[in-house]
């Protein structure tokens, strides 16, 4: 009865569960970082001149890209 097991290989489980984590998990950091940037208006200096807002977003963008360029090292080592 063995053979006739529909049940998925727990290595193929394993790896399926990485690739979706990772994809759910770079869409949702995208999304946000989107919103924040964009629909705020923190990623775009308006008037010509850099504001508070604009540094800050971008000093929070390149830690969360650290973050999660880790993660996904940490996932895929």
């Amino acid at each position: 009865m063995d053979e006739f097991d529909r049940g998925m290989e727990p290595e193929v489980r394993r790896y399926l569960k990485k690739v979706l984590n990772t994809l759910f998990v770079g869409l949702f950091w995208m999304i946000f970082m989107a919103f924040l940037g964009l629909y705020f208006g923190w990623a775009i200096p308006f008037g010509g001149h850099v504001d508070g807002f604009n540094i800050a977003f971008y000093i929070l963008f390149a830690v969360s890209l650290a973050g999660l360029v880790w993660y996904y090292w940490r996932i895929w080592k």
